[in-house]
């Protein structure tokens, strides 16, 4: 048994030598990148690699490629579409990780980009910024800045139909003037500040001075009441009903 296996490996080394000797033979270096490559991957007329040739095909033959790129994307959209969208759904973290290191590796670059973007453009800008879909994303931005809970009926449903449908403060009971230079009468949302959660569709002098101040008065209660009920011995009927205990 001992002989035949020796055989057999003697047999496998022969062949691998064979195959490595015919590999050396059919490598070729490429003129361009200087790599090596096997001979039955370039064209046949020059010394070039396969990529190389591709990348000189493309360089020569521009303008007609995209022109089939353009027709098949356009003949095909509703498919493409769709292999997009299930990429992104099967590769949600991969994606996340790649945007990440991208700007972590490249912040520079992308403030320059912006930055030249947004002196170029910027009557787009201001034409994008008054539109209802840029006020709209303006303040979603800003309510997510502030750590404000997204509601049940999500940001857009409810800027649309709640929130720009009220026109009068819910604790004052103003009405709204968002045209005026005055500050006070414009629209604004009030929320927690502890837990983020919406309470108020409120004029901003309400959000500033009224509300916050009963924010305060709160803060100040819970703290004595909380050390009032540590220093002091309570019953336990009146820790059941404040559920204390």
């Amino acid at each position: 048994m001992k002989c035949l296996r020796n055989k057999e490996n003697f047999k496998f080394e022969i062949y691998l030598n064979i195959r490595y000797i015919i590999y050396i033979k059919n490598m070729d270096t490429c003129n361009i990148c200087e790599v090596q490559y096997v001979i039955a991957d370039h064209d046949g007329h020059r010394n070039i690699c396969k990529k190389c040739y591709l990348k000189e095909y493309y360089k020569q033959n521009k303008d007609e490629l995209r022109k089939k790129n353009k027709e098949y994307q356009e003949e095909n959209s509703e498919k493409i579409k769709e292999q997009r969208r299930q990429y992104r759904e099967n590769n949600r973290e991969k994606i996340a990780e790649q945007n990440k290191e991208y700007r972590e590796n490249n912040s520079e670059k992308i403030k320059a980009r912006k930055k030249q973007y947004s002196i170029e453009n910027r009557e787009k800008i201001k034409k994008k910024r008054q539109s209802e879909m840029g006020k709209y994303k303006m303040k979603k931005d800003n309510w997510t800045r502030n750590n404000i809970v997204e509601p049940k009926e999500t940001w857009k449903i409810f800027y649309f139909n709640i929130y720009l449908k009220t026109e009068k403060c819910e604790v004052c009971n103003i009405t709204f003037d968002n045209t005026s230079k005055k500050i006070n009468n414009r629209r604004s949302l009030d929320h927690d500040h502890h837990s983020g959660y919406i309470r108020f569709i409120c004029c901003h002098k309400c959000n500033i001075s009224t509300i916050r101040k009963y924010d305060i008065l709160r803060d100040r209660l819970i703290i004595e009441f909380h050390r009032y009920c540590h220093i002091t011995d309570i019953s336990d009927k009146f820790k059941k009903c404040l559920n204390l205990r």
